[in-house]
């Protein structure tokens, strides 16, 4: 064999594993994209979810102030969906102007009786297993982003529970005559720790869509 022959053979095979390569390359791109807007969806999606949560928690409890008012309008404004941002737009208008005891009386009049539950909803993240399964597309940094999130969204979940399992005991007379006031202040403590994670991962959300 000639040294011509043997130069085209070996062209030829550099050729078939590059042509592989970017096959493998194009495929492992799109991969990541698709990935990537599914992700994307469902952070935006459980973002809004999670102010509305954090809305309502404040307004249940009469934990409403300027600072988180001001937070909660920034948010709704990146996230909330339309109608739900109009209601917030609306209401934030009328207060801007409110001093901070005129915010504190209406938290007062808005706030529910302590034996009221909230209706609550455990959320997940990763619907789609597409998403896990090709979340290692990603560098570890985003990945590690990612995961907490996740892991933040299991522990919301879990005191969606705690305050499921307290409001179930305020219908247990024998309960309720003994540990009424503990019962109460469990479920109001349960439900102050929710809205701090609302806000918590909402705030890790918006890293990893404006970074």
């Amino acid at each position: 064999m000639d040294k011509t022959n043997s130069l085209y053979l070996v062209l030829g095979w550099l050729g078939a594993i590059l042509s592989q390569i970017i096959i493998w390359w194009n495929v492992r791109c799109h991969k990541k994209r698709d990935a990537c807007l599914l992700l994307f969806s469902e952070l935006r999606d459980i973002a809004s979810r999670l102010i509305a949560t954090y809305s309502k928690i404040q307004i249940h409890l009469g934990e409403h102030d300027k600072e988180a008012l001001t937070w909660r309008s920034v948010m709704s404004k990146k996230y909330a969906d339309k109608q739900t941002w109009a209601i917030f737009k609306e209401f934030d208008e009328k207060i801007k102007s409110a001093t901070d005891e005129e915010i504190k009386l209406a938290s007062q009049i808005l706030k529910a009786d302590g034996e009221i539950s909230l209706s609550l909803k455990e959320y997940q993240l990763f619907s789609s297993n597409y998403i896990l399964e090709n979340l290692s597309l990603f560098d570890s940094a985003f990945q590690k982003k990612i995961l907490d999130i996740k892991f933040q969204v299991n522990v919301f979940n879990e005191e969606v529970k705690n305050a499921i399992y307290f409001y179930r005991l305020t219908f247990d007379v024998s309960s309720m005559n003994v540990n009424k006031d503990t019962i109460l202040e469990n479920m109001r403590s349960t439900y102050l720790t929710l809205m701090k994670i609302s806000r918590d991962i909402t705030e890790k959300i918006d890293g990893v869509l404006q970074s």
